[in-house]
């Protein structure tokens, strides 16, 4: 006969209580003890021990049937979120993502100075040819990748702004050339939650980029592989999705929820 496991006093449920929480945090309204057990597969009796101890620290509420996250958990996701510290919190993303792809991978934030992307951190590929940037090196929003990302993710006014001011200087042959086909790229971006650019910016390199967001879907800054083109013409694809769950893990790091 399967056993459910349940929640009980054992070490191992230990392991549940996190998962109950993390569900109860999407839950704004909270839930009852009949949703909760029938979602987190634990019986009544061993699920209600564990939410009245729980109640009684303060890390849930209870009224009128339905628990909420408490206090206390509130208290203790503000002091994890303070004691963050960005890039290097996703270092270790960033560089499983370059030794994974094979290619050179970067975080990238908007400038606070310009509307320019701004390099943070970077994880260099160990091939010999590679695309590589200096820390603090700068990059237009309008014909990269990684500019895209942060231009797409701005408040609709900036990016209108934005938009209806650059300068669109032709960096190679195949940047993009009037603000109705940035807009559409911008679109593009917003709609798959990535952007790629082949020899845009510059001639033999490619970028595929995905934003990184936080609590309440501010963009932070974006992710973003840097190739060689003629090694990322026929990968295009696949980059696209390594470095969107890349970008998606560091992302639940910041705690954002999709």
């Amino acid at each position: 006969m399967q056993r459910t496991e349940a929640f009980s006093g054992t070490p191992r449920s230990a392991t549940r209580v996190p998962r109950l929480l993390r569900l109860l945090a999407d839950l704004p309204d909270g839930e009852t003890l009949s949703y909760l057990s029938k979602n987190s597969g634990t019986p009544k009796s061993s699920l209600l021990s564990l939410l009245r101890t729980l109640t009684r620290s303060g890390f849930l509420q209870h009224n009128e049937g339905r628990y909420t996250i408490g206090p206390e958990s509130l208290k203790l996701a503000s002091a994890i979120v303070a004691k963050r510290r960005f890039p290097n919190i996703a270092a270790p993303i960033v560089d499983a993502l370059a030794h994974e792809t094979g290619e050179s991978a970067f975080l990238a934030r908007l400038a606070d100075d310009a509307p320019e992307a701004v390099y943070v951190y970077r994880a260099d590929s160990a091939n010999g040819l590679r695309f590589t940037v200096e820390v603090g090196s700068r990059e237009p929003l309008y014909s990269t990748a990684v500019g895209r990302v942060l231009l797409a993710f701005q408040p609709a006014p900036w990016r209108a702004r934005y938009i209806s001011r650059v300068k669109l200087e032709a960096r190679t042959a195949n940047t993009v050339k009037s603000r109705r086909a940035l807009r559409q790229l911008v679109a593009e971006t917003r709609s798959r939650w990535c952007a790629s650019s082949l020899e845009e910016e510059t001639e033999g390199v490619a970028g595929i980029a995905a934003p990184v967001l936080e609590t309440g879907g501010k963009l932070v800054a974006a992710l973003v592989i840097g190739a060689p083109a003629v090694r990322a013409k026929s990968r295009i694809a696949s980059l696209e999705r390594q470095v969107r769950t890349a970008a998606s893990e560091i992302s639940g790091l910041m705690g954002y929820s999709a």
